[in-house]
Formats: structure tokens, sequence, C-alpha cells
């Protein structure tokens, strides 16, 4: 449930343009996941 959520997220923030920078930050963490 809680690894769906943050998917979704992080997604919206990868799709973000404002957030080009963000979207790296979540990535990161989804990766040591």
């Amino acid at each position: 449930y809680v690894a769906s959520a943050l998917s979704s997220n992080m997604i919206r923030f990868f799709q973000t343009p404002s957030g080009s920078w963000s979207h790296e930050v979540p990535f990161a963490d989804v990766h040591i996941t």
C-alpha cells in the first residue's frame, strides 16, 4: 500500500517539469528500497 502510494508520487514528481531535480531525489530512494 505504502509502496504503491510512493510509486505514484515518484512518477508525479518525475513528470513534473517544475521538479526536474526533485524527481532525481525520490528516484534514488526507490533504488535503495
